[in-house]
């Protein structure tokens, strides 16, 4: 997958406080509506899916961070194979910043 496949992107607030994702603030790719996926779904559905993160399908990525930013630049980085974590690595700076 490269960067350019991972429209539709859907950012959200993460759910039960990052505790599954990891963030604050979630990126799915490959759909307009979170709820499509289990996200932010039930608790042991929600914590199922984030185990499988970055890769939760073949043409879905799902990524966090600390920021609605952040968590879209680490989809970027998994699609160019430059990170497997589902997770933004806070020592790296922001590049919206």
């Amino acid at each position: 997958m490269k960067r350019e496949d991972l429209y539709p992107i859907t950012v959200a607030e993460s759910r039960y406080n990052g505790i599954y994702s990891g963030g604050d603030w979630i990126c799915v790719t490959g759909t307009r509506n979170i709820s499509e996926t289990n996200a932010t779904a039930g608790d042991t559905a929600c914590m199922a899916f984030w185990e499988g993160a970055p890769h939760v399908a073949d043409d879905t990525i799902a990524t966090s961070g600390p920021t609605p930013n952040n968590a879209v630049k680490q989809a970027c980085l998994v699609a160019d194979g430059e990170s497997d974590t589902h997770m933004f690595d806070e020592s790296e700076p922001n590049i919206f910043e």
